[in-house]
């Protein structure tokens, strides 16, 4: 007689054997705890067969997988992750498909997508810096300028770097 033994913790199906005969009574066997003579379903990837309740349920199975929080969360912070290690379904509110972009994916309800707000915030922060390098890279020649000791190539780089700021500013008025 074939039975079908289970994992005491978790009750998942583990393998199969034969039973041994009962030697005290001809024609029966025995039947060790964590088994069952009912045979488990078939199951597909992700999904493990559990005996529950004299039955066997197929319940899913995604252990060892990493999940990703889809809870909004506050600028700057690390978006949770955790590894799953239970049977089960993945837990409301994680998902198992990473974002594209950490900083700047929210999850929309059916998948990851850029956030407007922290696109916008983002560029806004790019912009600034460059428009700092920008006015860094012509402090010599500003302050060649404004000591009466400057030439003609601390004047054109000034105006260089002025025209190369104007495109900036425009593209952050847009924002």
């Amino acid at each position: 007689m074939k039975i079908y033994h289970y994992k005491r913790t978790t009750r998942e199906f583990c393998g199969e054997s034969n039973a041994r005969p009962d030697p005290k009574e001809k024609g029966r066997f025995l039947i060790p705890a964590c088994a069952t003579t009912i045979a488990p379903p078939t199951v597909k990837a992700n999904e493990k067969a559990v005996f529950t309740d004299n039955a066997w349920n197929v319940v899913e199975d995604h252990r060892g997988t990493t999940v990703y929080s889809t809870a909004p969360r506050p600028e700057g912070e690390i978006r949770d992750t955790k590894t799953i290690d239970e049977l089960g379904p993945i837990p409301d509110g994680w998902v198992d498909q990473a974002p594209n972009d950490d900083v700047m994916d929210e999850w929309n309800g059916t998948a990851w997508a850029p956030d407007p707000g922290k696109v916008k915030f983002y560029k806004e922060m790019e912009l600034k810096y460059e428009l700092r390098q920008n006015d860094i890279s012509c402090l010599r020649a500003l302050r060649a300028i404004s000591l009466g000791v400057d030439t003609p190539a601390d004047r054109d780089k000034l105006n260089t770097m002025e025209e190369n700021a104007k495109p900036l500013r425009s593209e952050l008025k847009k924002l």
